[in-house]
């Protein structure tokens, strides 16, 4: 994804706005994800796979790795190294987990 800069100033700077402008720049990037499935790249590691469950996340790896949840808001809601299958508890919603260096949306329902 290439930054233009614009929606991570709103990332950064969501706690500043006003609540209807938080509530606009959620749902626009709740859009943007959804819409635009190359806007966060899916992790291409045969040893790694992330999939969501009805209350949060599983990460099956065969390997260590370093996994970080954020939420929309940019709030880490989760960081560890693990090296065997784990399951992340989760309010519904839409998450980055980063694993490595690279990133991948994960939707709970």
């Amino acid at each position: 994804m290439e930054n233009d800069g614009k929606t991570l100033f709103a990332i950064n700077n969501i706690q500043e706005a006003s609540l209807s402008d938080r509530a606009i720049m959620y749902f626009a990037l709740v859009r943007l994800i959804e819409k635009d499935t190359n806007a966060i790249n899916i992790i291409n590691n045969d040893n790694i796979n992330i999939r969501s469950i009805s209350n949060g996340i599983v990460i099956e790896t065969k390997e260590q790795i370093l996994v970080s949840v954020y939420n929309l808001s940019g709030q880490m809601e989760y960081k560890s190294l693990i090296n065997v299958n784990t399951e992340i508890p989760l309010n519904k919603g839409v998450y980055i987990v980063k694993v490595n260096n690279e990133s991948q949306k994960v939707i709970v329902r």
